[in-house]
């Protein structure tokens, strides 16, 4: 497909195997640093890895910079709103406030929605946004189907970066820059409810919002402390302008549930 559209392309390890349907950590990161060796030495416009069920995509820049999840998300929210004028774009609650302050700056509208996929599929079905993206690699774009696609993400990357004449580095070096730390915490089944409770206690006090777990704004940045469904532990995810800061949020928060356990 990609050759059709006048692609000229480098295909690492394109065939299946039934032995290697996933990744261990170990071999994620070793295939995406062989992916940024080739796309610098190659000089190609961007080099991209799909997940084995074609669902989500891991770039690297034109420059050979492997992007976190949340560079890519804040990177597919600029073009989608630069390719649809005053179009909304749904993010989960966890996502970079740098999409916020994109949507400003461009003229859109940012929707967000609960971190799990079925919130994102309602959000994609309802028919009122351009893109539904989260920070795992995940897109959905519903004009074509409402279901991430990773070889349309790769489309419409290519698409905007043809209409607007740039590349993906230029637009990822003018990105509003934040930093977002995560952190797990564990805690006992027993403990969850009463943990909940006290975080919204305290939440009283402050400027939150209630729409997944608890996020709470304070004047370094925000954090949010969600209750794994399936797993004895709460994600703990700050963001603020600087590494130091959100360190700052993580460490305090993090604390605070722990403490919560024992009272």
């Amino acid at each position: 497909m990609l050759g059709k559209l006048g692609c000229e392309i480098v295909a690492i390890n394109s065939y299946l195997d039934e032995e290697k349907l996933t990744k261990t950590a170990n071999d994620f990161s070793y295939s995406i640093n062989q992916l940024s060796n080739i796309t610098s030495t190659l000089k190609a416009d961007f080099g991209f890895m799909f997940d084995a069920g074609s669902e989500k995509i891991f770039l690297v820049d034109d420059k050979g910079r492997v992007m976190s999840g949340d560079d890519t998300l804040c990177l597919m929210s600029y073009m989608a709103f630069k390719m649809n004028p005053g179009g909304t774009v749904a993010v989960p609650v966890t996502a970079s406030s740098a999409i916020d302050e994109l949507a400003q700056k461009l003229k859109g509208k940012v929707l967000r929605t609960k971190t799990n996929f079925r919130s994102m599929m309602e959000a994609a079905h309802a028919g009122k946004v351009v893109m539904v993206g989260e920070r795992k690699g995940g897109y959905i774009f519903p004009k074509f189907q409402p279901a991430q696609d990773a070889m349309m993400s790769v489309v419409k990357l290519m698409e905007a970066c043809a209409k607007l004449d740039s590349t993906v580095s230029t637009v990822l070096d003018s990105l509003p820059k934040t930093k977002m730390l995560r952190a797990h915490v564990a805690s006992q089944w027993e403990f969850k409810g009463t943990v909940m409770r006290n975080i919204i206690e305290y939440a009283k006090d402050h400027d939150a919002e209630l729409l997944d777990g608890i996020k709470i704004k304070e004047k370094e940045g925000w954090v949010i402390i969600i209750p794994d469904g399936e797993r004895p532990l709460f994600h703990v995810n700050a963001e603020a302008k600087t590494e130091e800061a959100a360190k700052k949020l993580i460490e305090k928060y993090s604390e605070m549930v722990r403490k919560w356990q024992k009272a």
